[in-house]
């Protein structure tokens, strides 16, 4: 009669430890996915919120004064904060406009960061010209014919280059994150 061989206690323990490990590091990959989805998803909603406001300055022809100034925004279900800080720029027509997205109302945690620029509307431009070519304001933040950026279109992320000038950065910056 033979004695059938099984496998020993200590292999059963050794086979064990291992799938313990190849589970443990399955599951932090897994939870490590789901963590940079749910901050994907977030810093997304925070660019979101930021293009939002410089959007409707330009649409709403809003001319802010220079300064400081907050508001909120809901995106996603949720409040975001925003601060906007409005600059001066070397053109008196055309100002900066920075908004930081913050995701509590203390701004100790700063999402995102955009800027952009908007051009002063002169609605007494478009009666008097009345020919093409000429300096129109087109609405957008941006003037046609005579751009005051140096060819570069006036809001975020415009980048349209006058004839014969080389296309400048983008007027949008994500200095996203946690500073």
């Amino acid at each position: 009669m033979k004695r059938s061989r099984g496998f020993t206690l200590l292999e059963i323990i050794i086979a064990l430890a291992i799938a313990a490990l190849a589970i443990t590091a399955v599951a932090k990959a897994i939870g490590s996915a789901a963590t940079v989805a749910g901050e994907t998803e977030e810093r997304m909603l925070a660019v979101w919120a930021a293009s939002n406001r410089l959007s409707e300055l330009r649409i709403t022809r809003a001319w802010p004064a220079p300064g400081n100034s907050e508001a909120t925004s809901t995106m996603g279900g949720r409040t975001w904060y925003l601060a906007q800080t409005v600059s001066d720029t070397d053109n008196p027509d055309v100002r900066r406009v920075e908004v930081s997205v913050f995701t509590d109302v203390r701004h100790s945690v700063r999402e995102y960061q955009a800027f952009g620029y908007v051009a002063r509307y002169q609605p007494e431009q478009e009666s008097q010209s009345g020919t093409q070519g000429g300096t129109q304001n087109d609405g957008n933040g941006g003037s046609s014919g005579t751009n005051p950026d140096n060819g570069q279109g006036t809001g975020a992320g415009d980048a349209t280059p006058t004839p014969g000038q080389t296309p400048e950065p983008s007027g949008q910056s994500g200095n996203g994150g946690n500073g």
